[in-house]
């Protein structure tokens, strides 16, 4: 399912060298910093050495299917086909309440160095 969505349905250039991924991730944390949404989880990951966008490149990647448990995933990928797979919107919904859910655990990570 996930190869038939994703060689037929996102863009090209998504995921060759994860363009398309990338950029949405940057998009994404360009809108955090220019709006303040979330300033203590941005400088929480600022403070842990780990790039927001690695995050959400990977979160996109699977179209969130890695990291959200199975039934919270198929809701995702159907609200993908809902609102068309080219839907920024779902992407940045989506991406916006995984991050808020996991807010207070990330705030309380420590580094492991």
């Amino acid at each position: 399912m996930m190869c038939l969505l994703v060689e037929s349905y996102l863009p090209p250039d998504f995921y060759v060298e994860m363009y398309g991924a990338t950029t949405h991730a940057t998009i994404l944390l360009k809108v955090f910093t220019q709006y303040n949404i979330m300033p203590q989880l941005l400088a929480k990951f600022e403070e842990l050495g780990y790039p927001l966008v690695n995050l959400t490149a990977r979160l996109y990647l699977s179209l969130f299917s890695h990291t959200l448990p199975e039934d919270a995933s198929m809701r995702v990928l159907d609200l993908f086909f809902l609102e068309g797979i080219h839907s920024d919107k779902i992407i940045f919904d989506v991406t916006l309440g995984y991050l808020r859910s996991i807010e207070s655990q990330v705030l309380q990570a420590e580094d492991q160095e």
